[in-house]
């Protein structure tokens, strides 16, 4: 990755079946979601482009909104879309974010962008974690020349961000150094279902203060 910048990617197109309503507007703190992790990425980067089916011109207005090109690419395709707009602009990479993902703190976003800036040979960075990957791949660096890989996968079907990093060159933000930003079950907490979404209210009501900038 070189230092010519990484614009930030919130991904919003899934289809939120488990969640029983598009995500990306589901409302936080008086918000959308998604605006919560717009903020959070223009603290870190610009600019920022929202890839997404939806109208979202009311929730990031003046956001670029990109489609992807596979409809059944799923987060996959997302990164696709957003690295094809980062090479168009002549950028590194992307930071791609899912867009639920409420309680992301700028000062995790840069340290990502930090590592990626310096390291010419990853085409992933990726934040260490206590998920089931062991790492986010949905808050993660991707750089521009991992798009064949990405189209690849993409062609032959394999949308599993795990299996994507593991066949990219990546390097991983220690998870020592991302506890330093929050409590990672926190910062990572991304609104599948209901439930999720419950929590997060929760969390939202007693640590508003709390949330990292």
């Amino acid at each position: 990755m070189s230092s010519r910048g990484f614009a930030g990617a919130i991904l919003a197109g899934g289809q939120s079946r488990r969640f029983g309503a598009p995500k990306a507007t589901a409302v936080l703190g008086g918000e959308p979601l998604v605006r919560h992790v717009y903020r959070a990425l223009a603290a870190a980067t610009e600019p920022v482009v929202v890839v997404s089916h939806l109208e979202l011109a009311d929730a990031l207005p003046g956001v670029p909104t990109l489609a992807d090109r596979w409809p059944a690419g799923a987060a996959l395709a997302g990164i696709e879309a957003a690295l094809s707009w980062a090479e168009q602009h002549g950028l590194a990479g992307a930071l791609c974010v899912g867009c639920d993902l409420p309680f992301l703190a700028p000062s995790l976003l840069r340290a990502l962008l930090q590592m990626a800036a310096h390291d010419g040979g990853a085409q992933a960075v990726v934040p260490e974690s206590g998920g089931r990957h062991g790492f986010e791949p949905l808050c993660a660096c991707y750089a521009v020349s991992a798009l064949p890989v990405v189209r690849a996968r993409l062609e032959r079907a394999q949308h599993g961000l795990a299996g994507l990093v593991a066949e990219l060159r990546h390097r991983r933000l220690p998870l020592a150094q991302v506890r330093a930003h929050g409590e990672p079950d926190v910062l990572f907490l991304n609104l599948n279902t209901p439930a999720d979404y419950d929590h997060a209210l929760r969390l939202w009501a007693r640590r508003p203060s709390e949330r990292a900038g």
